[in-house]
């Protein structure tokens, strides 16, 4: 999962951030029988104790449209897990891991749940 999950954040990431953007947060969705979909959205701003910064969208670069999506039969935290196990290699070797670190903060988290903060300067 994590190659594919690479590839597809790379495309993400292969374009002009707007200057606005000061956070990354990724947002799950669970589609039901066994359906997962991630989108990535840059935010203009941030603040790790509120956990409504991941509201102030600037951008989806497209994901809304382009989802990562994925089957497992997994509970949601199981998912939540995994999702940041990957997304916090990525940040250690991926293609643009300096372009994600060089913003104020990233998180993880269903839309309709907490954010986990996997990165904050």
């Amino acid at each position: 999962m994590f190659d594919e999950l690479s590839t597809w954040l790379d495309h993400v990431l292969d374009q002009a951030i707007p200057n606005e953007v000061v956070a990354f947060c990724f947002n799950l969705y669970e589609d039901g029988h066994n359906r997962w979909s991630m989108e990535v959205v840059g935010t203009d701003y941030f603040d790790a104790d509120d956990g409504d910064w991941g509201c102030d969208e600037v951008t989806d670069f497209g994901t809304r449209e382009n989802c990562y999506t994925w089957e497992a039969a997994k509970e949601w935290d199981e998912i939540l897990n995994e999702i940041i196990s990957h997304l916090k290699s990525y940040l250690e070797s991926g293609t643009y891991a300096a372009l994600l670190k060089e913003k104020s903060g990233i998180g993880v988290g269903f839309v309709d749940g907490d954010i986990e903060i996997i990165y904050q300067q």
